[in-house]
């Protein structure tokens, strides 16, 4: 038995035939992820007896609209949210690592360069915090309503947001290395 499905890599299509009046309908139906342009529209032609498009007949196209946007949403704000929380637990900690310097019996240079350390750890974990907010903001702001060329600066942005908080992090967490570093050999 044939199946009236296809399936390609541009997708799943449906195509139903049955004569109703004076000539066939024939509609496809592409399901496809993606938010290229043309992807996820619907189509319904009306086809003459001898199998000819009739310009008569129903030409209706629905608009081609962001199918992935309220996914690729919730994958930024996941993002953004993680990396918030990451560098609000390395906030926690810094003035544990504070007290481990003070107390640690480092010479006095060696105690300034450690505390220059945390204080750069300190501001390059709140730069992380801003950037990861700013994704945060960004990825609020994509919305299936909104044009596709909207919504690819906002991803656009996201990204970039989370991509400058994971190097302030990134950064941090050298800081930190290098002032556990030093406390542990002194």
């Amino acid at each position: 038995m044939l199946l009236p499905f296809a399936a390609s890599a541009h997708g799943i299509g449906l195509n139903v035939g049955s004569f109703i009046g004076q000539g066939a309908i024939h509609a496809n139906f592409n399901a496809n992820v993606g938010n290229k342009e043309g992807h996820g529209t619907v189509t319904a032609k009306k086809w003459d007896n001898d199998g000819d498009k009739d310009d008569r007949g129903v030409h209706a196209t629905t608009t081609p609209v962001v199918t992935n946007a309220s996914t690729t949403q919730a994958q930024l704000v996941k993002k953004a949210t993680r990396t918030n929380a990451i560098a609000n637990f390395m906030s926690s900690i810094s003035p544990a690592v504070s007290a481990r310097i003070a107390g640690s019996g480092l010479s006095a240079s060696s105690t300034a360069t450690a505390n220059a350390q945390l204080a750069d750890y300190n501001t390059n974990v709140a730069n992380a915090k801003v950037q990861a907010n700013a994704a945060l903001t960004a990825a609020g702001n994509i919305n299936a309503n909104n044009a596709s060329t909207t919504n690819d600066g906002f991803v656009t942005t996201a990204k970039a947001d989370l991509t400058a908080a994971a190097n302030f992090l990134k950064t941090a967490q050298k800081d930190l290395m290098s002032i556990l570093h030093a406390i542990f050999n002194a």
